[in-house]
C-alpha cells in the first residue's frame, strides 16, 4: 500500500511519476478544499475503466473528502480530505469495490486472477458442452455450468451488485439479470456462455489497459536512477538523480545514460540523442554544450553542471506528455460514454417492453417472448461500442510512443 500524507500546501513532489499523478484527473469533486487538508496517495489493482473510477468516487463521497483523482494509467488514488480521515478508514473504503489497494512495489501480475478465472470458466463451459452433448445425465453438464458461472460471475456479478445499490445501471447489471434470466428458463448453457464471453471482454480490456501502464513505465527506464556526484574536493559519490539539485555537478562515462539536463563543463563526447529526437546520428558536445537526462554518453568521459531538476527535465516532459495523452480522450470516446450511459437503461426498459407487451396484450407465449427479452439484452449491450472507442486510442498511442512518435491525445489522433 502506498498511503503517504502531506500536507495539501507542499503536494507536489518532485518525481515526474508523481506530479503525472496528481495532474491528471479523471474524477474530481466539487467540495472546497479546506486549508490545511492532507492528500493520501494508493496504489491500486483492479481499476482498468470508468466503472470502477465511479464505484470509489461514490463510496468516497463522504463529509471530509474534498477530491479524489484516480489515474487510470498510473493505477493510483489521490484523496484530499480532513486530517481526522485516517488512512486505513480511506483503504477499507477503496477496498470495499472491486478495486484493491497494492503495496507499491508490488511486483505480482494483477491481471493472473482473472485470466485464470477466465480461463477456468471457459474449460469448465467446454466440459458442460461435451458431457451434454455425449453423457446422458444432465447432472454432469449442469454442474460444469454453474461452478462456471460462479467462477466467471464472481468478475461480473459484484459490480452489478454495486451498481444497483447506487441506484444505476451500467453492462454488469445487463448482463447479470440476462443470466439469471436464463437460468430461469433453464437455458443453462447460453447463461454460461454469456458469462464466459463477458468476462472474457472484460479480461481483454484489463489487458490492454495494463499494455498501456507497461509502455509508460518503460519510458522511466530510460533514465538512470541513480548519478555520480562530483563535491568540492572533486570526490565522487553515487547518490539518487532525486536528491540532486541545481550547479551540483555530476560525472557521466562512456556507455552511461546521462541523469540530468545540464551543461558540459569538461570534455567532450559523442552523444546518442535518439529517445528524444529520434535522430539515430550521434551528436558532438563539448564544453559550454547543453545535454540532456536520458541521452546516452557514447564515449569519453564528461562532467555536466546540473540545469535542471530531474521533475523539469526534457525526458520528464516527454514522460508526462504521454502519460496526459493517455487521459485526453477523443471526441468520438467522449461522445461513447455520453450515449452508454442514456443508452444502457433504455436497452433495459425496451428488454422489459419486449416481454409485457406481446405476453399482456397479444396473447404471446410468456417463455418465447421472455427469451426473446433475453436475447435483447445480450445483443444490445453497449460492451463492445464502449469499450472498443479507449481501447483503440490506447493502444495506438501506446504503440506509437514505443516507436518515438508522440501525439498529445485521443483529439489529435482521430
Amino acid at each position: 500500500m502506498k498511503g503517504h500524507t502531506h500536507n495539501s500546501a507542499t503536494s507536489c513532489c518532485d518525481h515526474t511519476k508523481s506530479s503525472i499523478e496528481q495532474e491528471i484527473v479523471i474524477e474530481k469533486s466539487s467540495s472546497k478544499i479546506e486549508a490545511g487538508s492532507i492528500i493520501t496517495l494508493f496504489k491500486v489493482s483492479n481499476m482498468d475503466c470508468a466503472d470502477e473510477i465511479k464505484a470509489i468516487n461514490d463510496v468516497l463521497r463522504i463529509d471530509g473528502i474534498f477530491e479524489v483523482k484516480a489515474n487510470l494509467m498510473a493505477s493510483t488514488i489521490q484523496i484530499t480530505h480532513r486530517n481526522n480521515l485516517e488512512s486505513n478508514f480511506l483503504k477499507k473504503k477503496v477496498n470495499s469495490t472491486v478495486v484493491k489497494v497494492i503495496e507499491e512495489n508490488s511486483s505480482q501480475n494483477q491481471n493472473a486472477p482473472r485470466i485464470i478465472k477466465v480461463a477456468l470458466s471457459g474449460v469448465l463451459l467446454c466440459l458442460g458442452l461435451l458431457s451434454q452433448r455425449f453423457i446422458t445425465d444432465s447432472i454432469f453438464s449442469n454442474l460444469f455450468f454453474a461452478i462456471s458461472i460462479l467462477v466467471g460471475g464472481s468478475l461480473i456479478f459484484p459490480k452489478a451488485y454495486r451498481a444497483l445499490k447506487g441506484l444505476s445501471l451500467d453492462m454488469n447489471v445487463l448482463m447479470t439479470f440476462a443470466v439469471f434470466g436464463a437460468l430461469i428458463i433453464k437455458q443453462y448453457s447460453e447463461a454460461t456462455t454469456v458469462v464466459f464471453l463477458f468476462s472474457l471482454s472484460e479480461l481483454l480490456e484489463s489487458l490492454s489497459v495494463q499494455r498501456a501502464r507497461n509502455a509508460i513505465s518503460e519510458l522511466f527506464k530510460i533514465t538512470p536512477k541513480t548519478a555520480f556526484l562530483v563535491d568540492e574536493n572533486n570526490l565522487v559519490k553515487e547518490i539518487l538523480v532525486e536528491e540532486i539539485k541545481i550547479d551540483q555537478k555530476v560525472r557521466t562515462k562512456a556507455g552511461e545514460s546521462l541523469p540530468l539536463d545540464g551543461v558540459i563543463i569538461s570534455g567532450n563526447a559523442n552523444i546518442d540523442q535518439a529517445t528524444l529526437t529520434g535522430e539515430s546520428i550521434p551528436v558532438y558536445k563539448t564544453i559550454g554544450d547543453e545535454v540532456y537526462a536520458g541521452t546516452i554518453n557514447l564515449d569519453g568521459s564528461i562532467d555536466v553542471l546540473v540545469s535542471k531538476i530531474f521533475s523539469d527535465t526534457k525526458i520528464s516532459q516527454v514522460i508526462k506528455l504521454v502519460a496526459e495523452a493517455q487521459a485526453q480522450r477523443a471526441p468520438a470516446q467522449q461522445f461513447v460514454d455520453k450515449f452508454a450511459r442514456i443508452y444502457t437503461p433504455v436497452v433495459f426498459v425496451m428488454a422489459i417492453l419486449t416481454y409485457l407487451l406481446p405476453v399482456l396484450f397479444f396473447g404471446g407465449n410468456s417463455y418465447e417472448w421472455f427469451y426473446k427479452s433475453l436475447v435483447l439484452l445480450v445483443i444490445a449491450c453497449p460492451c463492445a461500442l464502449v469499450i472498443s472507442t479507449p481501447i483503440s486510442i490506447v493502444s495506438a498511442l501506446t504503440a506509437l510512443a514505443r516507436r518515438g512518435v508522440l501525439i498529445k491525445g485521443g483529439t489529435f489522433l482521430e
